[in-house]
């Protein structure tokens, strides 16, 4: 639905390479808006959205499998740095 509502809103593609406006919207952007719905759900700042969000996705895994067929090395890179920081973060 959220891509739906973004695609009316033209996306510079130079500003989001090598994503694919798709793909940012769901690698960057929902889980921004998840962020910040946590926040203001919870009362905090959004960086702490994004920690429980973070701490949280044990569950939401368990619950939900997730399945991707992207193969684009690009990605391969952007999942291991997030994992990297979500580790630093979460140590």
């Amino acid at each position: 639905m959220l891509l739906r509502l973004v695609s009316a809103i033209h996306i510079a593609q130079d500003k989001i390479e090598p994503l694919s406006p798709s793909i940012f919207v769901e690698l960057v952007l929902v889980p921004q808006v998840i962020a910040m719905l946590i926040a203001d759900d919870l009362g905090i700042d959004v960086s702490e959205g994004s920690h429980v969000m973070s701490e949280s996705a044990s569950i939401g895994i368990a619950l939900q499998s997730i399945e991707t067929d992207y193969n684009d090395p690009n990605l391969d890179l952007i999942f291991k740095h997030n994992r990297l920081v979500t580790r630093r973060y979460n140590d």
